[in-house]
């Protein structure tokens, strides 16, 4: 069995365990804070877009450190600080100030950053699959995050209150989560020998292996190149000149091989921006605004779930919200890996 497999599925193991940072839990716990601090929703709505917009800005740099660690190390750190966060949540918050910093605590270690080494980690083994596999993932992690977390949560909630359901989702994600991820995360899969999507690996030398995922087709169409055009190549290389390489992916088995030839061949299909490039790209704004639209909009739906149906219990805003928008959700996320 192809380790991808059991790194995507723990990966989404992951995702699902960022819910004590994600909005639709979270918003459980609103009109009970709201009572227990004599906090207006107002307030609370303030804090928490305060807290985002925070994390937010701190989360490129945690980008940075995932690239340089790798996924192992930083899915421990985050389920561990995300558990702390938890109790500190549920022990030390008292009034407004005590509150904006467990939100933005619970905010950046749950859906900025496990969320962020989760997918990425998934990420790191799949290329030609990654839809497909990430649209599974998506849709396991919506139906499980969104409708049944979020549900259990609410209706515990109800019956011991919010501080100490977070002391038991705290106590999950240090008992629980952080041990699987030491378990069962891995880099990438170069640094074992074996290529993305499974491949078969070729001359793996411990630091590149240049035979993996190269096809038939592109061998022969190098093969083809004129001589003249493989001679200049040579020489290009010769001078010093770098050769063509898919930017944004240090991985053996997806970068162009060291023959020239092959590069020639291969060049076409690079499609990978680097982080300048992509900003001053007008589809990297338009998805941008439409990924920041779309959450800011469930967000909002979700933090003030409770007030929108204030004549329905728990189970019957459940009934009529969480598990409909969770299923539709993973569906069409699913749908959209696959295509």
């Amino acid at each position: 069995v192809f380790y991808g497999f059991v790194q995507a599925a723990f990966g989404t193991m992951g995702m699902i365990a960022t819910g004590p940072g994600q909005t639709p839990v979270i918003g459980t716990t609103i009109t009970a804070l709201s009572k227990d601090l004599a906090l207006e929703r107002t307030t609370i709505s303030s804090l928490y877009l305060l807290a985002t917009l925070c994390s937010a800005c701190v989360l490129p740099f945690m980008g940075r450190l995932l690239d340089r660690l790798g996924p192992p190390p930083m899915f421990a750190a985050a389920s561990v600080s995300l558990g702390l966060a938890c109790w500190a949540f549920a022990y030390f918050t008292h009034h407004s100030v005590t509150l904006g910093v467990a939100f933005f605590c619970l905010h950046f270690l749950g859906q900025g950053t496990l969320s962020l080494v989760s997918q990425n980690a998934i990420n790191l083994w799949f290329e030609k699959r990654r839809g497909r596999v990430m649209g599974v993932c998506t849709f396991v992690n919506a139906l499980c995050l969104t409708g049944l977390f979020s549900s259990a949560v609410k209706a515990r909630v109800e019956r011991t209150g919010w501080r100490d359901t977070y002391v038991l989702l705290g106590g999950l994600e240090l008992g629980l989560v952080a041990p699987l991820g030491l378990m069962f995360i891995r880099h990438r899969p170069e640094a074992y020998g074996l290529c993305r999507d499974g491949e078969p690996s070729r001359g793996y030398d411990g630091l590149r292996d240049d035979t993996c995922g190269v096809d038939a087709e592109k061998e022969a169409a190098a093969a083809a190149l004129p001589q003249e055009a493989a001679d200049n190549a040579d020489a290009d290389l010769v001078a010093g000149a770098p050769s063509p390489t898919r930017i944004g992916s240090s991985s053996p088995c997806t970068a162009y091989t060291k023959t020239p030839s092959a590069d020639l061949a291969r060049a076409p299909d690079a499609a990978d921006f680097t982080c300048a490039e992509s900003v001053r790209t007008l589809a990297f704004w338009a998805m941008s605004g439409g990924a920041f639209a779309a959450a800011a909009f469930c967000t909002a739906i979700f933090f003030h779930l409770r007030a929108i149906f204030p004549d329905l219990g728990p189970f019957a805003s459940l009934n009529l919200v969480d598990i409909p928008s969770a299923a539709t959700a993973g569906v069409t996320a699913m749908v959209a890996g696959i295509l």
